[in-house]
């Protein structure tokens, strides 16, 4: 009978690391698949031209997209949130 009161403590102890999981798991995945290769300041003014045409074409779609990204960045504390900022004009 003590070990099921004891679960659901546990369960609720350990529930409060989830978003860490999951951020380390981004975060993980992002430096195994080479993204600082991708994102960076180089990478943005290669492909500035289809980035506009993108934007032009799916303005609705890279609005949300965009809050959603800074959104999440900046609940995170990304440092990098802040250039996002500068990117948009804002």
């Amino acid at each position: 009978m003590g070990d099921t009161k004891q679960n659901p403590l546990l369960f609720s102890r350990l529930k409060r690391f989830i978003p860490l999981l999951i951020i380390a798991c981004f975060l993980t995945l992002f430096f195994v698949l080479d993204g600082p290769n991708y994102i960076n300041i180089e990478s943005l003014r290669a492909h500035q031209g289809s980035l506009k045409a993108f934007t032009q074409e799916h303005y609705s779609l890279s609005i949300v997209g965009f809050i959603i990204l800074y959104i999440v960045l900046v609940g995170i504390s990304f440092p990098g949130a802040g250039y996002l900022s500068i990117f948009a004009g804002i």
